[in-house]
């Protein structure tokens, strides 16, 4: 099976007033089981005229705030090219295109702690076309939900313990944060 793990960073929680400031997608194929390194990989940040969240997410996410402030006077598409730095209509067009070089189409099985309830709606919020993955998404949540002592799904970090990966911090970096869902991902398979 082939699919795509996928992570957003955005500037709060709410798709309608907050922003998605950075993508992170790997496409994984199961038969194959390659190193992060031989993966094929997406990233880019997300620049928007104005910057609506919350003090929590924006201080969360400094790391790419940090980046973009940077964007200096002389030479502004080096640096955006340099960290892949792009408007929301150039992020969706380059997602299609990493996805068609990789054997892949519009329409694909989609991969992330809660895409479905998060990550989707900002993506669809950020770009109205932004394509569309099949209905049934891998979510490791619920393969590592204890249902006697949990009151509901773990959280990603608390996925990577009872996968038993000596790393357990979530970076909150979309493309590390896509690593580890596959890597939760094959500890179940």
């Amino acid at each position: 099976m082939k699919y795509v793990s996928i992570d957003v960073e955005t500037t709060g929680i709410d798709p309608i007033k907050n922003q998605v400031i950075e993508i992170g997608a790997i496409i994984e194929d199961t038969s194959k089981k390659l190193t992060y390194d031989e993966l094929p990989k997406f990233k880019c940040i997300i620049e928007h005229e104005v910057y609506n969240g919350s003090a929590f997410a924006i201080n969360l996410n400094q790391r790419i705030f940090s980046i973009l402030s940077g964007i200096p006077k002389f030479k502004p598409d080096d640096y955006r090219k340099q960290f892949n730095i792009l408007t929301p209509d150039i992020a969706r067009n380059s997602f299609i295109d990493f996805l068609m070089q990789n054997g892949m189409n519009n329409r694909f099985i989609a991969a992330g702690k809660n895409y479905a309830g998060f990550d989707y709606p900002f993506l669809k919020s950020m770009h109205p076309e932004w394509p569309q993955s099949y209905q049934r998404v891998l979510d490791p949540g619920p393969m590592y939900t204890n249902f006697t002592t949990d009151a509901f799904p773990p959280d990603l970090e608390t996925c990577k313990q009872r996968a038993g990966l000596s790393n357990t911090r979530v970076s909150h970096d979309a493309l590390e944060d896509a690593w580890d869902v596959i890597q939760v991902l094959r500890a179940k398979y």
